[in-house]
């Protein structure tokens, strides 16, 4: 009980301290929430102003991985019923997480790793909010496609793909111009730079399913052993 009463003083101690004027939204610098949008259209412009002036917000950029974790999950559920073979009962929101925002944060991850060694300027939060704000070109695109899909006929299917590539393209050449300037890279560097960071993702994915694996191998190990003990007991 005394535990329980410490934790609940810690979270009214903590909610007194948070300053509740910024859910407001007339409190809310509006240059920061309409900055990656800048980015989209003026990546060159955008991301050397927040290199040099610090406009990105982390706080954004998480919300930006949300979104596009919300999106995958619309777009898999809502996607017109001739292009979508997806079944509400195999969604899968952890799938969703790796496939969109787990994907940013390994990317930052990588990056930031790979790129120290390759003499790069970008800093971790600079590398993830680049990161983040590159994926705006999918998350404006995905709920709108989904729901014109839904008015569309099956020969209609390849204006659909196009435009999935257009974007994702989009996404790619934001991707890259992100990379080259947080790290003051020429381009065939930021280029190599961007292979191997792809390349470092795979290497952390593997040892994550390594260390899980013996991990489960390990308690199997002592679980095995804990019931022997009890059953000769």
């Amino acid at each position: 009980m005394a535990s329980c009463a410490k934790i609940f003083k810690y979270i009214k101690q903590s909610a007194s301290e948070v300053d509740y004027t910024k859910v407001n939204p007339k409190k809310w610098d509006w240059k920061q929430v309409v900055w990656p949008f800048r980015v989209m259209v003026h990546p060159f412009t955008g991301y050397e102003e927040m290199k040099y002036y610090k406009q990105g917000s982390v706080a954004l950029g998480l919300f930006i991985m949300a979104l596009w974790c919300f999106s995958g999950v619309f777009s898999f559920l809502e996607t017109g019923f001739l292009f979508n073979i997806n079944r509400a009962k195999d969604l899968s929101l952890f799938t969703q997480f790796v496939s969109t925002a787990l994907l940013v944060i390994l990317w930052t991850i990588s990056n930031w790793a790979i790129c120290t060694l390759l003499d790069g300027e970008g800093r971790v939060r600079e590398i993830f909010i680049s990161t983040a704000y590159a994926a705006m070109p999918q998350i404006v695109s995905i709920i709108p496609m989904a729901i014109i899909s839904k008015g569309l006929i099956q020969e209609e299917q390849a204006f659909l793909t196009i435009a999935r590539v257009v974007f994702f393209a989009w996404m790619l050449i934001l991707l890259f111009v992100a990379n080259t300037t947080m790290h003051q890279y020429s381009f065939g560097k930021s280029l190599v730079s961007m292979i191997l960071t792809i390349f470092g993702i795979i290497i952390i994915m593997l040892l994550v399913v390594l260390v899980f694996s013996l991990f489960i191998q390990i308690w199997s190990f002592i679980r095995t052993i804990i019931n022997e003990m009890f059953y000769r007991v």
